[in-house]
């Protein structure tokens, strides 16, 4: 298994953004996953898993496995302004939470001398997704949100239609005492930020703290009143 990569600052964000700044009380963890946005509109759930196996790969200057081969791969649709649809006109959405955890596996097992990844799905209260969610970018491992679509209009938002990648969390409270469930802050890598295929969708900038609050209340979609994420399951 290699090794957890992350940059560990302990210390203030006095702004809350990644390129701020600590000093010497606080906790913040950062995994560093590159950020890439989505190259359609129908495909955050290939952008996740390409900044993923990109991440685990070590592969930062190119990217592991272009969008588009992965979507053709998986079966996965263009935007024609309705929905998303293959060559042949068959109707093909994004992928559902099991087939993104399996297919970012698929990609992993093609990364040479890599092991100790397999990422699985998990559903949570909202008690206690800030603090499995903190737990694992602490332990090293990012984690996939199933997330509302939120649109920059009045537009009412789309349950589940959304997927980004969490890889850093911050909390006021020292690493010599900190504890997952004190997190206070993520940092997010929205595939939908800065994409010229989501202009309507309300995305999260890579330099914005979200507070546990607006995680839940905002973004974190409700799958029978529990929430879901993928992440590492070796970590679990």
């Amino acid at each position: 298994m290699k090794l957890n990569r992350f940059s560990s600052n302990i210390g203030v964000i006095a702004c809350f953004s990644l390129a701020c700044t600590s000093s010497i009380a606080d906790t913040y963890k950062h995994l560093a996953v590159n950020r890439y946005y989505q190259d359609d509109a129908c495909w955050c759930s290939v952008a996740n898993i390409e900044m993923i196996s990109d991440w685990i790969a070590n592969e930062y200057s190119s990217r592991f496995s272009e969008q588009k081969k992965i979507a053709e791969r998986y079966g996965i649709g263009e935007w024609n302004g309705a929905s998303c649809v293959k060559d042949n006109g068959v109707i093909a959405n994004g992928l559902g939470l099991h087939d993104v955890s399996s297919s970012l596996n698929y990609e992993i097992k093609n990364i040479k001398g890599i092991s100790g990844y397999e990422f699985s799905e998990y559903l949570a209260a909202s008690s206690s997704l800030p603090t499995l969610i903190a737990s694992n970018v602490y332990d090293g491992n990012p984690v996939i949100l199933l997330s509302y679509t939120v649109y920059k209009t009045s537009k009412p938002k789309r349950n589940m239609g959304h997927y980004f990648t969490i890889d850093a969390i911050y909390s006021s409270v020292s690493e010599a005492e900190f504890s997952s469930s004190d997190v206070e802050y993520f940092y997010v890598n929205d595939p939908a930020y800065g994409s010229p295929h989501t202009v309507n969708v309300d995305s999260i900038s890579p330099r914005t703290a979200v507070s546990k609050y607006t995680l839940l209340n905002k973004y974190a979609a409700d799958v029978s009143g529990k929430h879901a994420f993928i992440t590492n399951k070796y970590a679990n």
